[in-house]
């Protein structure tokens, strides 16, 4: 942010006609380092421990279209990549995530580097590998770095995706899977993400479909949702400003009063905060009078009442209601009539 500019030598002259030969230097501005992220934008994100198949499921579900590399190896994906799934009009956009590791939210293996892309995605996709020794325990220490990195993460529709069943360990170790994420009222499904576009490809794509679908729902709603409240708080925050206003124009007009001159020796105050107070004051107390005298001190009653001429003895109507007599001593000017 730019600072003030500084004065020319026309502001700064000492009289008129006389000009500086000098001018102010211009304020110095703020400077700050920032430190900008980049997230990628997906419907859906794919995670999973190293070699689970996940860039294989990519390019499963976009028809080769993504063609990621693929091997049999850890860590064969070094960067996110992006994929377009199309099911008749409707497509979501999908990215890989590299592979994670116990830690990963610390920085173990590619860290949270790419941890962070997953915060953008609307679904996630856990996929399960079918040749590790304990595919539960993969997603236990998965879903672990995902809460640790941020809890949110938690919070958004999850499919669980158990891969390679063309395995006889797969095919083996699926119904206690199954049986697993129903109990916990995860949607889960099994594919062989080698085997390209199949019926569970299909399947998994329609279901991710329909989530994000859900999830742009909800989204949209809790937008409409915010914006109500936002305009309620608009117009709340514009009627404590319009009463404020209100208030300042009653106080304003509650200070305004008007003498008349009735007669030679009687006047007439007419003001609704000095024909209350003088309703409420208790005359018989000393403190009581000095009290509705400094009120018309402050309010200018006074002085108007001596603009006019009043004299000792002089006869001060305060509305229709109280009748005063004008004193002149130093210690008070008016004195309530006996």
């Amino acid at each position: 942010k730019g600072g003030d500019g500084g004065l020319g030598n026309h502001y700064l002259k000492p009289v008129k006609g006389i000009f500086t030969q000098y001018a102010e230097a211009g304020e110095k501005g703020k400077e700050q380092w920032l430190l900008l992220e980049l997230k990628l934008v997906a419907d859906v994100g794919i995670v999973g421990v190293p070699s689970a198949g996940k860039s294989t499921l990519l390019n499963a579900m976009t028809d080769g279209r993504a063609q990621t590399k693929v091997g049999a190896y850890p860590f064969t994906t070094l960067a996110p990549n992006l994929g377009v799934c199309r099911d008749g009009y409707e497509n979501i956009v999908v990215a890989d995530i590299p592979g994670l590791l116990e830690g990963a939210h610390n920085g173990t293996g590619l860290g949270i580097d790419f941890l962070r892309h997953i915060e953008r995605c609307r679904v996630i996709v856990h996929l399960l590998s079918g040749d590790r020794p304990d595919p539960l325990y993969d997603y236990d220490a998965i879903q672990q770095e995902l809460e640790l990195f941020s809890p949110f993460l938690l919070d958004k529709p999850q499919i669980v995706v158990f891969n390679k069943m063309d395995l006889p360990e797969a095919q083996e170790a699926w119904p206690k899977i199954k049986a697993h994420f129903e109990e916990k009222g995860l949607p889960v499904v099994s594919l062989t993400a080698a085997q390209g576009n199949s019926d569970s490809t299909r399947d998994l794509i329609q279901r991710l479909l329909e989530l994000d679908t859900a999830e742009k729902n909800r989204e949209k709603l809790e937008a409409e949702i915010e914006r109500a409240r936002s305009q309620r708080q608009q117009q709340a925050g514009e009627k404590r400003k319009q009463k404020k206003e209100q208030l300042k124009h009653m106080n304003t007009k509650v200070n305004q009063f008007e003498v008349q001159q009735l007669d030679k020796r009687v006047y007439r105050v007419q003001s609704p905060k000095v024909e209350k107070l003088a309703q409420m004051t208790k005359w018989e107390y000393r403190d009581a009078v000095q009290r509705f005298e400094t009120v018309m001190r402050a309010m200018g009653v006074y002085k108007e009442l001596k603009k006019q001429g009043i004299k000792e003895g002089d006869v001060v109507l305060i509305g229709d209601e109280e009748e005063l007599v004008w004193s002149d001593a130093v210690d008070t000017s008016i004195i309530k009539a006996i």
